[in-house]
């Protein structure tokens, strides 16, 4: 029985000297909190490491030295851990390892702010509460305040009813553990308003309430007492079209009531919102109706002055400007409603036009006429006693129709036409033949014109003139 016992013994003996695992713990020359750019030295202490045994440091998993210590600087977050590989016989197993995670504080500069909730102006007869705002303070920082100099209280707040232009400051002791400095001060000027009631205004891209047909306006919103940051919100007859911004463009159809609320983030106000509104007056665009005529004719001899007449019937505006034409050569400073040509100085088949411009507001549109002079003797040709007259039939018409009635002379002769549109581009040309001077045929234009005002004009070797139609489709 007693050799039993000691041979239980012997084992019992041999499992605890050849199966004792190795530990480690990892420890810091400082605590696991530092401030940044503090150099930290790490201790690996082990248990059965054995004569030899291996370490390895690592930083975040990545390995980087060896040896029981080891320095560096380490980063916010950062997982420093040490492992170990025993050179005892009887560590099983022969590793093991250990870490610790780094919390690192930065480096600040105190600083400190004064808030009032309305920056540094207060409203008049109010009591204001200024309350400090500190960057590196700490867990227990302390305050000093003055008023224009004079200390008032300590304390992270203080309250008082301030005149215009009052100095405040506040000094900041910190003990924040990574400070680059004890204390902070600052200071501010305070003003303080009186109640203000905000205002808007409506202005525009035309200088006005009046614009023309199909053209974009811009608003813009003009406010008074709006604070630094204002809100908007357009409405278009009641209906809301923009928010926000202090501008909104569209195009207007006449009375249309455009108007804008200003909400103000003026901090001293009697009420926070302002409106106003304007009622549009959309005009029309219009294109000047022009008829050249020429004294004594347009048939003349050489030795006579001929003067020529341009007449706006309709759409010149207030005050047209007049520019007049020779064969297509701007003729300098002919910018009246009459011309007067000399003696000589016209040719036959010479073409006199003037250009007429509205020049309101809503137009500034140009329209041509012109007139083809025909110089020699005057008893040339036929002569009858009858008043031109020519018609266009029907009038309005879908862009054909017969030009019918006589020439005033009883002659056969080429009539020369062109249609013009009211800015005066050529949309026709064609020609028809008197008989006896009398026409009645039908012009076919060849093309599709839109819907509008048209001139024809009708030049022949007697006669020059101008007939209005209308196109309706």
């Amino acid at each position: 029985m007693k050799k039993i016992y000691l041979s239980t013994l012997l084992v019992v003996l041999s499992l605890s000297v050849f199966g004792q695992a190795p530990t480690i713990s990892v420890s810091a020359n400082t605590p696991d909190t530092v401030c940044a750019g503090t150099a930290v030295t790490y201790t690996a202490i082990a248990t059965n490491p054995g004569s030899t045994p291996l370490y390895v440091w690592s930083i975040n998993g990545v390995i980087t030295s060896g040896g029981p210590n080891f320095t560096y600087v380490p980063a916010n977050g950062d997982r420093v851990n040490c492992s170990i590989l025993s050179s005892s016989p009887t560590a099983i197993p022969d590793t093991a390892s250990a870490g610790l995670v780094m919390t690192v504080n930065p480096v600040i500069v105190p600083s400190v702010a004064i808030s009032t909730g309305m920056g540094d102006t207060v409203c008049a007869g109010s009591t204001t509460h200024f309350t400090a705002v500190p960057t590196g303070g700490g867990l227990a920082p302390t305050y000093q305040w003055w008023k224009n100099y004079v200390p008032v209280g300590t304390g992270a707040a203080y309250s008082y009813a301030p005149a215009n232009g009052d100095i405040k400051s506040c000094k900041m002791v910190s003990n924040y553990t990574c400070r680059s400095g004890d204390t902070a001060l600052t200071t501010i000027v305070i003003t303080v308003s009186p109640m203000l009631t905000p205002s808007v205004n409506i202005l525009t891209s035309t200088g006005s309430a009046i614009s023309c047909v199909g053209m974009p306006v811009t608003y813009y919103a003009a406010s008074s007492a709006g604070g630094w940051s204002p809100s908007y919100q357009w409405k278009v007859n009641g209906t809301i079209v923009g928010t926000n911004a202090d501008t909104f463009t569209y195009v207007p159809n006449s009375g249309d009531a455009v108007s804008v609320r200003m909400t103000s983030s003026f901090p001293c106000l009697m009420t926070p919102v302002a409106n106003q509104n304007l009622i549009m007056t959309v005009q029309p665009i219009e294109a000047p109706v022009v008829v050249v005529a020429a004294h004594p004719g347009f048939m003349i001899p050489t030795t006579i002055n001929d003067t020529f007449v341009c007449t706006v019937v309709s759409g010149g505006g207030a005050a047209p400007a007049y520019q007049w034409f020779k064969n297509g050569v701007l003729i300098s400073a002919a910018t009246n409603s009459t011309w007067i040509a000399t003696a000589g100085s016209l040719a036959s088949g010479d073409s006199i036009a003037c250009n007429v411009t509205n020049t309101d507001g809503c137009s500034q549109v140009t329209s041509f006429a012109s007139l083809r002079i025909v110089i020699g003797n005057l008893s040339v040709g036929n002569t009858s006693s009858e008043i031109p007259t020519l018609t266009i039939v029907p009038n309005p018409n879908n862009g054909v129709f017969t030009l019918a009635g006589n020439i005033g002379y009883s002659s056969n002769e080429p009539i020369n036409m062109e249609i013009t549109d009211m800015v005066g581009r050529v949309v026709y040309a064609g020609q028809l033949t008197s008989v006896n001077g009398r026409i009645e045929d039908k012009v076919l234009t060849g093309s599709t014109l839109a819907n509008g005002m048209y001139l024809l004009n009708i030049h022949t070797a007697h006669i020059s003139q101008v007939l209005h139609f209308a196109v309706a489709k």
